[in-house]
């Protein structure tokens, strides 16, 4: 090869090196988050060969306003916690767990007590499982009286429809997770249908359990412009019918998976503050129309009848949809409730008229809560703002659903490459103590999904298996069938 082609090959090959690094370089600064609506986390070109020393990992103060992954609030909540100087609050609120103990200005106890300022209350010791002889990650049981699932115990001998919410974040969204834990709940203690349906779905073939189709709807999310917090429930969800459209929603069982592909009850709640006419349609094609007078409260319409689809319509602008349930009238029940970018701190404001009225209807008798991704970075160490707001949540779901019992679970496993390696993000470990001290504090049960998944690291086999997204954070359906698995293992533990 002549001097010349030899300085041409080069050229061209140093062409393309710079050519793909600029690249790869104009991706690590695209924020691919908000493009993307959370489905792919902002990717970092430094992140595997360069070591970013964060002022936070030298220092336990809270300050994690920078980071675009974060609630915006947890963000409020973080710069509420300040005190006149500037000073976090944050770190006496650490050392109160630390001693076991915690100081509450404002708060009622786990037992509903109110206390008088800076009374301190002694909280039970935390008692983090590991995998017994059997196998089992147990549910830790911080309830005041032991009692653990009691209630959910005896409502399963009750003969009736026992009923159990998954609330959440993208973790378990498209019924990840949960479709695996109804299935084996159901196949055990009868029951069918997914439960909990909303009205529309951006992404109707994500989700394997029903077939979800339908137009003519709008969206609210709470915490969004034009949202009314009157009219958010449990799932933080309702819509309305766009101006001008046929609202339509469509639902078909699926055979893939056991008990989902008929169900009994067909059932819609809504709100029709000025009246409303809506048509349900079953599988035979049957049209069941009714027409309901104003009201301000909760409403239902309900086809008792074996099918495997339906669809629902209606052109009343005013109605304020809050969702279908498909189910039976016996058995268990298990909902997926998934809000995607939320902590869970925005359950402390749900409206507790319409929570009382819809319980009232539909009866919970379990409550889970799966948050924490979006409260967690990899530069922040100290959570107890964090904690303290999720024990304000945890009351006031308790308040809304009084026979619920609640079960919080620690955040999942969630990998960070160093040095091109990939290993649990070092702050998980902190996020989990954080919910197990909220779990302490309000008195409810726990169940920590890292170490379910088998602790440190545990992302890498996670990894290799399949069971975890390129993201190294989010569950593929593989991998929720397997956490599945040890979750109802470590509940039928604690309903022994």
């Amino acid at each position: 090869m002549s001097r010349r082609h030899e300085d041409s090959a080069q050229w061209r090959t140093a062409f393309a090196v710079i050519a793909a690094v600029a690249i790869v370089a104009f991706v690590s600064v695209l924020p691919l988050r908000k493009l993307t609506g959370g489905m792919i986390d902002d990717f970092n070109l430094l992140a595997d060969v360069v070591a970013v020393v964060d002022s936070l990992e030298q220092s336990d103060t809270i300050d994690v306003l920078h980071d675009d992954a974060i609630d915006p609030l947890l963000r409020k909540a973080i710069a509420e916690s300040r005190d006149a100087t500037g000073r976090d609050v944050a770190a006496r609120i650490d050392s109160a767990f630390t001693a076991g103990s915690v100081n509450q200005p404002d708060s009622a106890s786990a037992v509903g007590q109110v206390l008088e300022p800076d009374t301190v209350v002694s909280l039970p010791e935390a008692r983090p499982s590991v995998r017994d002889d059997n196998g089992v990650v147990a549910i830790e049981d911080y309830t005041p009286s032991q009692s653990g699932l009691s209630a959910m115990r005896s409502a399963l001998m009750s003969g009736r429809m026992v009923r159990i919410a998954v609330v959440g974040d993208s973790y378990i969204e498209g019924d990840i997770f949960t479709q695996d834990l109804r299935e084996k709940l159901q196949s055990r203690f009868g029951g069918c249908g997914v439960g909990y349906v909303s009205m529309h779905t951006d992404f109707p073939g994500f989700r394997r359990s029903v077939r979800q189709g339908g137009s003519g709807w709008t969206a609210h999310k709470h915490g969004e412009k034009g949202t009314s917090n009157s009219y958010v429930g449990l799932s933080q969800h309702y819509f309305t019918p766009k101006e001008g459209a046929k609202a339509l929603s469509t639902y078909k069982g699926d055979k893939k998976i056991r008990h989902v592909d008929q169900w009994e009850i067909s059932r819609f709640l809504f709100v029709a503050p000025h009246g409303a006419t809506i048509t349900m349609t079953d599988g035979d094609g049957e049209n069941h129309t009714s027409t309901f007078a104003p009201s301000p409260d909760v409403q239902s319409m309900e086809v008792n009848k074996i099918t495997g689809s339906l669809s629902l319509s209606t052109s009343t602008r005013s109605i304020k949809a809050l969702g279908v349930w498909l189910e039976s009238s016996s058995g268990i029940s298990v909902e997926c409730m998934s809000t995607r970018g939320f902590s869970g701190l925005s359950l402390s404001s749900l409206n507790y008229d319409l929570c009382r009225q819809m319980d009232e209807k539909l009866g919970y008798d379990l409550i889970i809560l799966e948050f924490g991704l979006n409260a967690m970075s990899a530069s922040q160490k100290n959570y107890s703002v964090y904690s303290r707001e999720m024990i304000k949540v945890i009351r006031h779901l308790r308040e809304c659903f009084p026979s619920a019992s609640i079960i919080l679970m620690g955040v999942g496993d969630r990998g960070q490459k160093r040095g091109g390696e990939l290993h649990s993000m070092s702050t998980v470990g902190n996020m989990v103590s954080a919910q197990r001290d909220a779990a302490r504090e309000a008195g409810c049960l726990f169940w920590d999904i890292r170490e379910a998944q088998g602790g440190n690291d545990a992302v890498v086999e996670w990894s290799r298996k399949g069971l975890i997204g390129k993201d190294y954070t989010h569950m593929s359906h593989k991998g929720g069938k397997v956490l599945a698995e040890e979750f109802y293992n470590a509940l039928m533990m604690q309903l022994q």
